[in-house]
């Protein structure tokens, strides 16, 4: 999964606050996920692996749940500072 911005920073943002979400994956029943930013740094790549379609959708639902919570918050923040 790619996540496209022409924010950098937004795309930094995010790639920090999964970054410790990746590397504490307990479930390894559900799969792995590896977080990584883009070579153009336009993106950030989310690269899923999983046996089955449960484990799978857990995954993504999760990392998309943070990715809503992480953008929120941003906005919110932005709109503090104006």
């Amino acid at each position: 999964m790619k996540i496209y911005s022409d924010d950098d920073k937004l795309i930094e943002s995010l790639l920090l606050s999964l970054k410790p979400e990746e590397s504490s994956q307990t479930d390894e029943k559900r799969g792995k996920i590896n977080v990584s930013r883009g070579f153009s740094e336009s993106f950030l790549s989310l690269s899923i692996e999983s046996e089955d379609e449960g484990g799978f959708k857990a995954l993504v639902n999760s990392y998309l749940y943070l990715i809503k919570a992480s953008t929120d918050s941003l906005s919110v923040a932005l709109d503090l500072q104006n």
